[in-house]
């Protein structure tokens, strides 16, 4: 399989934390979320891609951006068919199991994500 270095790819398996902090809190912005900024801030990469994957849930915009990609870095929007599998098939079979099981942890989190990425 070869899967394109997009916006998803460079989250999961680049995962620069200071591109991601910065998704990650102007989605916070966007959304209006009433998280603790200074523990975000102080977050590693595991939690910031937890994060970045529990807000492009509900954000409209950084969705937009996934599929954009970002332009300034060079790195290719995600494909618009795989997007869509992917968008439709996170919250059902990711997120929501995660929620509920509090003994899974952030990185069966990330590792489902990978999973569902790598298969959308």
């Amino acid at each position: 399989m070869n899967t394109p270095r997009d916006m998803v790819f460079s989250v999961l398996f680049i995962g620069d934390p200071t591109l991601l902090r910065e998704l990650v809190l102007g989605s916070m912005n966007r959304l209006g979320a009433e998280w603790d900024r200074d523990l975000v801030c102080a977050s590693g990469i595991q939690r910031l891609r937890v994060l970045f994957f529990l807000l492009m849930d509900r954000d409209i915009a950084l969705k937009e951006k996934l599929l954009d990609g970002w332009r300034e870095m060079c790195v290719p929007g995600v494909d618009v068919g795989k997007a869509e599998r992917f968008f439709m098939q996170l919250r059902p079979e990711i997120i929501d199991p995660w929620l509920i099981d509090e003994r899974r942890t952030e990185g069966d989190f990330v590792n489902a994500v990978t999973d569902l990425y790598l298969v959308s």
